[in-house]
């Protein structure tokens, strides 16, 4: 694959994002609870891809939660995975802008980990919708003229300021939501319908999702079968995405596992010295 344009991925949100703060803060909602699932058999993370309703996917993801395991659901897995019996336990959100909230689903069963930088508007319409929050910082580059994000964390969040609480790796909410169980002491993590790109004729969302991102739209980057011999196209967001959760899971394959087709499964598979020349490992 070319070399992404990292330039687009400056968030256009970025100059609100110590305001946003500010305001969870004031907000009064708990941290997120470091090491909640170190008794669970671990997690599940669940994305909005094609291949989360596939059988295959949906029946282990049900046996994984059927023995111990915690469902994690971003966006509209949140609404998707119930259809087929599967409640989740939590939902992460990281986004900062106000679009979101069209996203993201009201279910009362379900646990919402919301960055401290997401909007204003996010909280009051979980909230006011009667959604249990909890709270958790999401790397997001705000800043003040005087203050660094980790200033700002330490000013309004002064008992979880550290830089172990702040979820990192990735562009992706799925990155944020392995960062959460990560946490939270999940012991396994299964990364499920969140490929971090398609392949040709195929679409990157679930037939049910609606209000798409960008991601959808053309594909940016086109590895032409490099990675395991049938094309995968991604984004300049989707593909470090790919990487940094390939890289955990080379680090520790005992630990972070795919369910279905996935580009970071793919990657996974392949030498650090491959991995090294599709992205340093310093940029993912």
């Amino acid at each position: 694959m070319s070399q992404p344009n990292f330039m687009k991925l400056v968030n256009p949100e970025v100059r609100f994002l110590p305001m946003n703060i500010e305001y969870a803060a004031s907000l009064g909602l708990p941290f997120v609870q470091k090491g909640a699932l170190a008794e669970a058999k671990g997690a599940v993370v669940c994305g909005t891809a094609p291949s989360l309703v596939k059988g295959s996917t949906l029946r282990e993801i049900r046996r994984l939660q059927g023995i111990g395991y915690k469902v994690f659901a971003v966006k509209q897995a949140i609404r998707i995975l119930p259809e087929y019996d599967i409640i989740p336990d939590f939902s992460v959100a990281m986004d900062p802008g106000e679009k979101q909230i069209k996203k993201t689903p009201l279910d009362p069963r379900v646990t919402y980990i919301v960055a401290s930088s997401c909007h204003p508007r996010m909280f009051d319409y979980l909230l006011k919708g009667g959604a249990n929050v909890v709270l958790f910082h999401s790397a997001c580059g705000a800043a003040t003229e005087n203050l660094c994000e980790m200033e700002i964390y330490e000013r309004y969040f002064p008992e979880n300021c550290s830089y172990e609480s702040v979820a990192s790796g990735g562009f992706t909410v799925v990155n944020r939501a392995v960062a959460a169980a990560e946490w939270m002491g999940a012991k396994r993590i299964y990364v499920a319908g969140a490929p971090f790109g398609w392949r040709e004729g195929e679409d990157y969302y679930a037939p049910t999702v609606t209000e798409p991102a960008g991601n959808a739209s053309g594909p940016t980057l086109d590895d032409q079968g490099r990675v395991d011999g049938k094309r995968w196209f991604s984004k300049a967001d989707l593909l470090p995405s790919a990487m940094s959760l390939a890289r955990k899971a080379k680090a520790d394959p005992g630990r972070f596992h795919f369910l279905g087709d996935s580009l970071a499964a793919a990657l996974a598979s392949k030498s650090d010295a491959f991995l090294e020349r599709v992205i340093p490992s310093a940029a993912s």
